[in-house]
């Protein structure tokens, strides 16, 4: 195998590996709480002193803990709120903020970026044709767990997106 080719190989193992480390991430297992603070980390060691990205979420108590799909799912709306504002908006500044509690939790992703212009924002087959995907599928996974999904946003003005959800039991 030439020098090239075990490079290669080497990039799409690792690829692999990170893809399959992605689809839950580790450190749900530690609940939401942790997990959005290592995401919140991540990005920022990512997006350097190009954005600053804030966390403000009071640490919760450790026991304090939802159902398996309303963690991954709620993250995964972090996450992609996150990841479409370092790749559309051009922001400044990021933040995540918000609260968990017991049997409820509000989160909302906020940026100062250049917004866009959102017409159809609940209808979900607009939002594809249109070739928004990651909002397609964050507002199908808050749907997926009872959790209501807003966002607000208009050019040149930022984007935010809010999380609520109050258990059901």
């Amino acid at each position: 195998m030439s020098l090239n080719s075990q490079d290669s190989f080497e990039k799409v193992i690792a690829s692999l590996r990170q893809t399959i480390s992605d689809l839950r991430p580790r450190m749900l297992d530690y609940g939401l709480y942790l997990a959005l603070v290592s995401l919140v980390d991540a990005l920022q060691d990512r997006a350097g002193d190009s954005v600053k990205i804030v966390l403000e979420l009071p640490e919760v108590e450790s026991g304090v803990r939802y159902k398996e799909q309303v963690e991954l799912y709620t993250y995964r709306i972090v996450q992609q709120a996150c990841e479409n504002a370092l790749k559309h908006a051009r922001p400044h500044t990021l933040t995540v903020r918000g609260r968990l509690e017991a049997q409820s939790f509000h989160l909302a992703i906020e940026d100062d970026g250049t917004g866009f212009e959102l017409a159809a924002k609940n209808d979900l087959a607009k939002l594809q044709v249109d070739g928004h995907f990651g909002l397609v599928g964050m507002y199908e996974r808050a749907s997926l767990v009872d959790a209501d999904l807003h966002i607000e946003t208009a050019a040149r003005h930022g984007t935010r997106v809010e999380i609520n959800w109050r258990s059901s039991s």
